[in-house]
C-alpha cells in the first residue's frame, strides 16, 4: 500500500491580547495602569484649567480686586458682608470659570446686594458671556415696570465695553420688590451687580451710589494692564 507522505502543518502562534499579556507579565500590567492613570490626570488637568486665566503671566488683576467693599456701599448696608473666591462654574455668570463674589445686606432697607466679577482668557468669551446673561435677564425684567424714582435716570457707563441695566419693580404692592441688575463687560472681565429691596425703604441715592461704585472699580483697568 502506497502511503502518501504528508508535510507537517505549520504551527501559527496565537496572537495574545494586550490584556492577556498584561496578566501574564505583572511588569507590563503595572506600566499600562500607570500610563492610564497619567492620561486620565492629564485630561482632568486640561479640563479644569482650559479656561483658567493666567493673571500673573498676562499682567491682569485678579477678579476679587474689582469687588465692592464696605467703603463703597451706603451707610447701614454692610450688615452681612462675605467674600470668597471660586474657580469652578457658577450659577451667576454663564461660561465664566474664574469668579469672585461678595454679598451684603441692609436691615434698614430690607434689601440685599451681590456683586460678582468673572474673567475669561479672551475678550471674545467675556463678550459672549455678557450677551448670554443680558438675554437671560432681559427675559425676566424687560416686561416689568420701571421703578418710578429712577425711571428717567439713564446711566451710561464710561468704562465698560458693553453695559446693561435694569431698575424695575417686581410683584404687586404691598409685596412689590425693587430689583436692580447691572451687567457689564470690561475686556477680560464680566461684572454683575444685583440688588433687591423694599421700594419704599431703598432710596434712589443708595441705588445710584451702588451702580456707580461697581462701575468705577474698572475705571483704571487699562492703566493697570499697561495699556
Amino acid at each position: 500500500m502506497n502511503s502518501i507522505a504528508q508535510s507537517p502543518k505549520k504551527v501559527v502562534p496565537k496572537r495574545r491580547s494586550l490584556l492577556a499579556l498584561a496578566l501574564a507579565r505583572p511588569v507590563v500590567a503595572s506600566a499600562l495602569l500607570l500610563g492610564l492613570v497619567l492620561a486620565l490626570l492629564c485630561g482632568l488637568a486640561f479640563w479644569v484649567t482650559r479656561d483658567y486665566v493666567p493673571f500673573e503671566e498676562m499682567g491682569l488683576p485678579m477678579p476679587r480686586e474689582f469687588l465692592l467693599t464696605p467703603a463703597d456701599v451706603p451707610q447701614g448696608w454692610e450688615q452681612d458682608f462675605a467674600l470668597y473666591l471660586r474657580r469652578y462654574p457658577s450659577v451667576f455668570l454663564p461660561g465664566v470659570r474664574v469668579e469672585s463674589y461678595v454679598s451684603f445686606k441692609s436691615e434698614r432697607a430690607q434689601g440685599s446686594v451681590s456683586h460678582t466679577v468673572g474673567a475669561r482668557a479672551a475678550p471674545g468669551y467675556t463678550a459672549r458671556s455678557f450677551e448670554e446673561e443680558v438675554a437671560f435677564r432681559g427675559s425676566l425684567y424687560d416686561a416689568l415696570p420701571a421703578w418710578p424714582p429712577l425711571v428717567d435716570w439713564g446711566y451710561v457707563s464710561p468704562h465698560a465695553d458693553q453695559y446693561a441695566l435694569w431698575i424695575v419693580e417686581r410683584g404687586e404692592p404691598p409685596d412689590a420688590k425693587l430689583v436692580v441688575m447691572a451687567i457689564a463687560q470690561y475686556e477680560y472681565y464680566v461684572s454683575q451687580l444685583w440688588l433687591e429691596g423694599d421700594p419704599q425703604l431703598v432710596t434712589p441715592e443708595d441705588v445710584q451710589q451702588l451702580i456707580a461704585a461697581a462701575d468705577a472699580k474698572f475705571a483704571h483697568l487699562a492703566e493697570r494692564m499697561g495699556k
